[in-house]
Formats: structure tokens, C-alpha cells, sequence
């Protein structure tokens, strides 16, 4: 192979390309599925009378 340089920065700006896009796609994914993300990771946690979630019992 006479010029390797050429393959390596084509795989490099491949690479770099694949990055860009599974980016986009995660964000995308949460952006699509927000509601359920939050709703789940919320649910079931009271509120205090001071207004702290968990209860106000602190780290168990």
C-alpha cells in the first residue's frame, strides 16, 4: 500500500461520522421517550411537608 495515510484518516472521519449519528440517535431516543423516562424515575417518591422528596427520612 503506497499512501496508508489516506486509509487512516478515511477511517478516522468514518469513525467521527458514526460518533455524530449515535449521538443524534440517543438524543432522539430520550427526546422521544421523555415522558416515560421521568415518569418512571419519579414515581413513587412522596413529598415531605418541607417539600424534600423521599419523605424527608434522608439516605436510607
Amino acid at each position: 500500500m503506497a499512501n496508508p495515510e489516506v486509509l487512516v484518516e478515511s477511517i478516522n472521519v468514518l469513525e467521527t461520522r458514526r460518533a455524530s449519528q449515535e449521538a443524534q440517535n440517543d438524543k432522539l431516543l430520550v427526546e422521544n421517550n421523555r415522558d416515560a423516562i421521568f415518569r418512571t424515575a419519579t414515581a413513587g417518591r412522596r413529598q415531605s411537608r418541607g417539600g424534600a422528596a423521599g419523605g424527608g427520612r434522608g439516605c436510607l
